[in-house]
């Protein structure tokens, strides 16, 4: 299905392997446009036992997504946390069309 998309469309950078290999991911990470990284919000919010926002000090001068799940309870409640409002205020943010 990829060699159909047309390559201007942003794709997500995998969290993990997609079965094709290092070789694989790469030509496909090559052929679209996509953020520097995808980072798992459970492993960085520090109240869902993460390492710490400030893994997110990359996106201030590199695009980052952060995977996050707000049906699920905890994180829904990290998201709206103060130590969130407060990193996010200093960084800048956008959606996958500002990597056009």
């Amino acid at each position: 299905m990829l060699k159909q998309l047309p390559r201007e469309i942003p794709i997500r950078p995998p969290l993990a392997s997609l079965g094709t290999g290092p070789a694989g991911e790469r030509r496909l990470l090559r052929r679209f446009r996509k953020p520097d990284g995808c980072l798992d919000y459970a492993r960085i919010h520090p109240a869902l036992g993460g390492s710490g926002l400030d893994a997110l000090d990359h996106a201030a001068d590199h695009p980052l997504e952060v995977m996050v799940h707000p049906a699920a309870d905890a994180e829904r409640s990290a998201l709206r946390s103060e130590a969130w409002r407060v990193t996010l205020a200093r960084l800048p943010l956008g959606s996958y069309r500002d990597l056009y």
